[in-house]
């Protein structure tokens, strides 16, 4: 079992339940799984920030004497849980790294997803609160769509399918806000529909 230190965005929970292939809600700081729980709890990393990357809608975390980068320690991550996760971190080129992070409890050793040296540019002070608001939707719809490729693609071919992934679901988002279903004097809706099959080309 393996020790996670999210800083950023799988700090939303509905995000990482999406990676991770949970679909039972947390409770009391546990996301249940029919063969584990996952512990959530939150940690802190001395000596760091957050920001937001350049030009992007995701953040990343950079060394800083003095600063202190507030996240999300989970824990009773398995096998099949870090492929999941190397798999979708991967695809915006970040790796993991062992850390030692601070909670009320103590210290405790962690792995953390950093951006591959060079590969991004720090930009404003990340807030989850912001990206909640502006991206999150978003986000966790295309997630969605790229964990249907998990076992199919690699990371690195997730790489270059994730831009258009995310222009799909900004599609999806603005249509679910800005588009009033239609009545065509029936009363079927998608609550009568059943999905039969599903295949991605």
């Amino acid at each position: 079992m393996t020790n996670l230190f999210f800083f950023g965005t799988l700090c939303d929970v509905p995000l990482l339940q999406i990676v991770l292939g949970r679909d039972s809600a947390p409770v009391d700081g546990l996301l249940s799984a029919p063969d584990n729980d996952l512990h959530m709890t939150p940690a802190r990393l001395p000596d760091h920030v957050v920001t937001w990357v350049r030009d992007q809608p995701f953040p990343m975390m950079s060394a800083a004497p003095g600063g202190m980068a507030e996240g999300l320690l989970v824990s009773g991550l398995d096998d099949g849980d870090q492929q999941r996760l190397d798999f979708y971190e991967g695809g915006f080129d970040y790796d993991r790294a062992s850390v030692t992070v601070e909670t009320d409890q103590g210290p405790v050793e962690a792995q953390v997803y950093l951006p591959k040296s060079g590969r991004w540019t720090a930009g404003a002070p990340w807030s989850l609160g912001d990206w909640q608001a502006e991206w999150g939707a978003l986000t966790r719809h295309a997630a969605q769509e790229v964990m249907a490729h998990f076992g199919r693609l690699s990371a690195g071919e997730m790489r270059f399918a994730r831009p258009q992934i995310m222009a799909r679901a900004a599609s999806w988002v603005r249509a679910r806000n800005h588009l009033r279903p239609l009545n065509f004097g029936t009363d079927l809706g998608v609550q009568h529909t059943e999905m039969a099959a599903r295949r991605r080309p």
